[in-house]
C-alpha cells in the first residue's frame, strides 16, 4: 500500500491473545513540521500478565515527544523489573504508582541533562495490566481505555482528564494526586488504549450529550476490537496493523472496502454474513460516517490493542452492534443550534425593545417636565 509507519513496535502473541500497536504522525503535525508526539510500549510480565502503555506528548511543548517516549519506556521497564507473582488490588495500585513515579523521575533527569524546563516534556500516560481476563489501569490525561467484555458489550473505562478551563490537559507531571487508578472486574475479551485523536472517534463526546447508549461508536469499536474481525491467531500482526493504517491513510478505493469488509466479519461472529452485511448496508454505510471520522483525524493517531482469541466470546445478536443513529444525532445538533440561536435572537430583541421603551419613557418624562416648567413661568 506504500504506507510508512512512524512507529510499529514488535507485536507478539501468547497462547490466548494477540498484542499489537500502530502510531501515525498526524496530518496537522506533517503540515507544521512537528514530529510524532505519541509513543507506546507493551510487555509480558514474569507472571504471564500483560502490560500496555500509551503516552501522548502535549502538543504545545517543544520536547513533548521525548517525554512521551520516556514515560512509556520507564513505566513498562519498572513493572517488568519489580513485578511480583502474588499481587492483590492494593499491591497492583502501589506498583502502578511506583511505575508512574519512575517515569516522572526519568523525565526530570532528562530535563536536568538538557537544562530545560520540566514542563517542556509534558505528556499523558495510560497504562493497563491485563490479568487473566481482569484489567487494572492507571490513567493520566486525555485519551483513554475501552474494552469488549466476554459477554459482547463495548464499554469505555476512562473519561478524558481536563484542567479547570476545560481545554488544557492534566498530564503525568501533575503528580500522584491527579493519577486515577481503577479495576475492571468484568471479564475482558479485548482492550484498546488510545490517544485523544482516535479516542474522540472511538468514544465521541457528542454521544454523552445526546444521551443513552454506552458512549461507544460500535462500528469503529468492532473494526479495531472484535476477535471475529481478523485471524488474530494466525495472521501476521504486522499485516493487520498495516490494514488498520490503510483506513486512516490509504486511498479511498482501499480504505472503504477494508473497513466495511472487516466490519461484516466482526458482526457475523464467525457465522453466515448475510444479516451482518444487511446491517452494515442499511445502518453504517449510508453517509460513510465511521470512515469519514477516522480519515478526518488531524492529530497523531495511536492505538495499542490486546485481543483474546481463546476462549472465544459469547455470540450476541447482530443488532447489539448497531452504531449510533448519526442522521438523528445530526438533526438533534442542528435543532439545538437553531434553538439556541433563536433564543439568543429573541433575548436580544427583547433587550432592544426594553431599551427603546426606556428611552421613549425618558423622552416623555422630559417633555412633561418642560411643559410644567413653562406653565409655572407663566
Amino acid at each position: 500500500m506504500g504506507l510508512l509507519l512512524d512507529a510499529l513496535q514488535e507485536p507478539f502473541r501468547t497462547e490466548c491473545c494477540a498484542v499489537h500497536g500502530v502510531s501515525i504522525r498526524g496530518l496537522s503535525h506533517e503540515m507544521s513540521g512537528m514530529p510524532l508526539q505519541d509513543s507506546y510500549a507493551a510487555a509480558r510480565l514474569d507472571n504471564g500478565w500483560i502490560v500496555l502503555a500509551v503516552a501522548d506528548g502535549v502538543g504545545s511543548e517543544p520536547r513533548a515527544e521525548v517525554g512521551a517516549q520516556i514515560a512509556v519506556t520507564a513505566a513498562v521497564d519498572h513493572l517488568r523489573r519489580f513485578w511480583g507473582f502474588r499481587m492483590d488490588d492494593h499491591s497492583v495500585e502501589m506498583m502502578l504508582h511506583a511505575a508512574y513515579q519512575a517515569a516522572c523521575a526519568e523525565i526530570f533527569a532528562q530535563a536536568v541533562r538538557d537544562q530545560a524546563p520540566l514542563r517542556e516534556y509534558s505528556t499523558t500516560l495510560h497504562t493497563v495490566i491485563f490479568a487473566d481476563g481482569l484489567l487494572y489501569l492507571m490513567h493520566a490525561g486525555d485519551g483513554g481505555v475501552a474494552i469488549l467484555t466476554e459477554g459482547g458489550a463495548f464499554k469505555k473505562l476512562t473519561v478524558p482528564m481536563k484542567g479547570a478551563d476545560g481545554e488544557s490537559v492534566v498530564s503525568l507531571l501533575a503528580g500522584c494526586e491527579a493519577w486515577q487508578f481503577s479495576v475492571c472486574r468484568e471479564r475482558v475479551q479485548c482492550v484498546v488504549v488510545a490517544t485523544d485523536g482516535v479516542w474522540d472517534k472511538l468514544c465521541p463526546p457528542i454521544l454523552a450529550s445526546y444521551g443513552g447508549g454506552d458512549g461507544v461508536e460500535k462500528s469503529i469499536a468492532s473494526f479495531f476490537m472484535s476477535p471475529w474481525a481478523r485471524a488474530w491467531k494466525t495472521a501476521p500482526l504486522e499485516d493487520i496493523a498495516r490494514r488498520e493504517i490503510c483506513v486512516f491513510r490509504g486511498g479511498e478505493d482501499e480504505a472503504i472496502p477494508e473497513f466495511y469488509d472487516t466490519l461484516v466479519s466482526a458482526l457475523a461472529q464467525g457465522g453466515e454474513p448475510d444479516e451482518a452485511r444487511e446491517l452494515v448496508k442499511t445502518r453504517v454505510a449510508p453517509g460513510n460516517m465511521p470512515v469519514r471520522m477516522l480519515r478526518g483525524i488531524k492529530d497523531d493517531i495511536t492505538l495499542l490493542s490486546l485481543v483474546r482469541f481463546d476462549p472465544e466470546p459469547e455470540k450476541t445478536p447482530v443488532d447489539q452492534f448497531s452504531p449510533p443513529d448519526w442522521p438523528a444525532i445530526e438533526r438533534w445538533v442542528r435543532e439545538r443550534l437553531y434553538s439556541d440561536a433563536s433564543q439568543e435572537a429573541k433575548r436580544e430583541e427583547g433587550e432592544g425593545a426594553e431599551e427603546a421603551a426606556a428611552h421613549e419613557g425618558t423622552g416623555t418624562n422630559e417633555l412633561r417636565e418642560q411643559k410644567t416648567e413653562a406653565k409655572e413661568s407663566d
